[in-house]
């Protein structure tokens, strides 16, 4: 390896550990008001503010609950173990509802607060769904064209900017009491699970309150579930989902956004 790289990566790791190689202050040039230590503590005091503040940003409602200061703490634990793999800060971070999942559940503090990984996931899906890439038109005339074979091997596309949640908290209300503009209400628990889909629309990502039908046909489509399958898994009769019925409002509202075919 060259001795660049070398420096490099030696530079790297310290800016992204919790303890800096004792070697990299070594890298600065001596001389100046400032240490070399201290020169390096600078690039690694803002290399961790960058992730935290991202953090922050995409988890508004999960720091509004927890406090800055506590979250900030969690962030910056997080950060040490999953520093950024991409120069677009808007990536980062995917990872962080697992991660304060089993923080909540380490943590005795947070025991009343076992919802917020659900919170945070509603959150992520909520960026994503912004950031998410157009989809393209629904081809129907070719649609139209398949023959009876093809049918057997047809798979829907879901929308790039569609996600779907379900949660036995009520995350919905959760994040709407915590958003600027709404006024915190008490919020009760739920009896039965809470199905979500979060999709853009007009420019914004729009959160819907789906019921479990919904969730399912779309969660089929996800994994990648051939229609002939759906179809057979609806025949069965403790379930009896719709999906001839379900299918063609998820196309008009513009939540499949097209199709393909799998292979034999």
């Amino acid at each position: 390896m060259s001795q660049l790289y070398n420096i490099q990566h030696q530079f790297w790791n310290s800016l992204r550990s919790l303890q800096a190689d004792s070697n990299c202050a070594q890298l600065f040039s001596p001389g100046g008001k400032l240490s070399q230590q201290e020169r390096l503590n600078i690039y690694r005091s803002t290399m961790r503010t960058a992730h935290t503040n991202a953090l922050a940003q995409t988890y508004k409602c999960c720091e509004k609950i927890l406090g800055e200061k506590y979250f900030k703490i969690i962030s910056s634990e997080y950060f040490y173990q999953h520093p950024a793999i991409n120069q677009n800060m808007n990536l980062y971070g995917h990872s962080f509802p697992k991660f304060l999942k089993k923080w909540a559940q380490n943590h005795t503090e947070l025991l009343d607060y076992q919802y917020l990984s659900d919170l945070a996931m509603l959150e992520l899906a909520y960026e994503k769904s912004y950031y998410a890439k157009e989809d393209p038109l629904f081809d129907f005339i070719s649609l139209a064209t398949l023959n009876d074979g093809d049918h057997q091997k047809l798979c829907f596309k879901l929308s790039a900017s569609l996600f779907i949640l379900k949660s036995s908290y009520p995350i919905h209300e959760i994040w709407l009491a915590n958003q600027e503009q709404e006024h915190l209400q008490e919020i009760n628990a739920t009896q039965e699970p809470q199905y979500l889909c979060i999709i853009r629309e007009d420019l914004k990502p729009i959160i819907h309150e789906i019921d479990q039908t919904y969730w399912m046909t779309m969660n089929k489509i996800q994994n990648h579930t051939a229609l002939a399958k759906m179809e057979d898994f609806s025949s069965q009769e403790i379930f009896g989902i719709p999906f001839k019925n379900i299918i063609p409002d998820l196309i008009q509202r513009k939540w499949i956004c097209g199709y393909y075919l799998v292979a034999d």
